[in-house]
């Protein structure tokens, strides 16, 4: 039977089937570091009350309490799964389930982080409101997702294939996860956010080009094949523009691949196990060089590109107005 994501019990109940799986238990620790130095880079002050909205397991309600050492950090989230394990994680922070009301202490917060929630919301709208809602006026809200603009690799890859880009379910990209109800952008996450009381204050943009390459190569291999398959192009220009485009992201999965099989045969045991990853080395010590390179263009392009609008990573802090906090 299909799920029904826009369903508050069924969307509960898919998603403690998932955390009781191990869903985003863990997250890269470049992405956690760089989340990390947004958060510090935002001149909060030195205590105050932070809620990590949709914290899952737990992950960045941690890298909330690195940032801010002298706050109050708590998770909330609709998953009593998820909270139960990420209470179990972090025993010294509050976590509490998100339903139709505050909990109980009705606590307004100063700082609100929400890292990949709002894809997978059934109204943004709402969302917008429960945040609004639990914000103390003049706050501070981090919210990272993903991004539907134009430009970025991603983008140039979904609107050169045949249904790459869904329109009847929010302009969703055609590779992404099932949980996922749409792909906003910043203009619409901005008025949706602006309605409910806040005021973009500064944006970021991640995975451009080689920060996608580096992602789905490094985190997501399974997805690559899919990415690269010209068969889905539009017509016949529209697959010479993809297989051009193509050529670097092939390129870092089969040196990714490699590394991985030799890594993984050099475990093994025995003389001909032996033989054979000694004479595989010298190419994968090549190979070892042209990785770290992906890796340092991906972290320069998040320095050098990170104002640039056309990432398929959003990072998008907003203020509350004085006097917009709900009662």
């Amino acid at each position: 039977m299909a799920i029904d994501l826009l369903d508050a019990n069924q969307s509960k109940a898919f998603y403690d089937r998932r955390y009781s799986d191990g869903y985003m238990d863990e997250w890269p620790a470049e992405k956690k570091q760089r989340v990390l130095e947004l958060i510090r880079g935002h001149g909060l002050p030195t205590s105050g009350e932070a809620l990590d909205f949709g914290c899952g397991t737990g992950v960045f309600a941690e890298v909330i309490q690195q940032a801010l050492p002298h706050w109050k950090v708590s998770g909330c989230e609709i998953s009593e799964t998820a909270i139960k394990i990420a209470a179990k994680r972090f025993p010294s922070m509050e976590f509490f389930l998100l339903g139709d009301s505050l909990p109980a202490s009705n606590h307004k917060f100063d700082f609100i982080f929400s890292h990949h929630v709002f894809e997978h919301v059934p109204s943004v709208a709402d969302t917008c409101g429960q945040i609004r809602s639990m914000c103390k006026p003049g706050g501070t809200v981090l919210l990272v997702l993903p991004c539907g603009n134009e430009g970025s690799l991603e983008w140039k890859i979904c609107h050169l294939r045949r249904n790459g880009i869904d329109t009847s379910r929010g302009n969703r990209w055609f590779f992404e996860d099932p949980g996922h109800l749409r792909r906003l952008t910043t203009v619409e996450l901005e008025a949706a956010m602006q309605t409910a009381g806040f005021g973009l204050a500064d944006e970021f943009y991640a995975n451009h080009h080689d920060g996608a390459i580096e992602y789905f190569t490094r985190e997501e291999p399974s997805l690559v094949p899919a990415l690269t398959d010209l068969n889905a192009a539009r017509g016949y220009q529209e697959r010479q523009e993809l297989s051009s485009l193509l050529g670097p992201l092939q390129k870092a999965a089969a040196i990714r691949d490699y590394l991985r099989r030799y890594e993984y045969r050099r475990q093994l045991k025995g003389v001909l196990a032996a033989v054979r990853s000694l004479a595989r080395a010298p190419v994968a010590a090549l190979y070892r060089v042209a990785d770290r390179k992906l890796t340092k263009r991906s972290r320069e392009e998040w320095t050098g590109r990170q104002k640039n609008r056309n990432g398929s990573e959003m990072y998008l802090v907003f203020k509350q107005s004085h006097g917009r906090s709900a009662t």
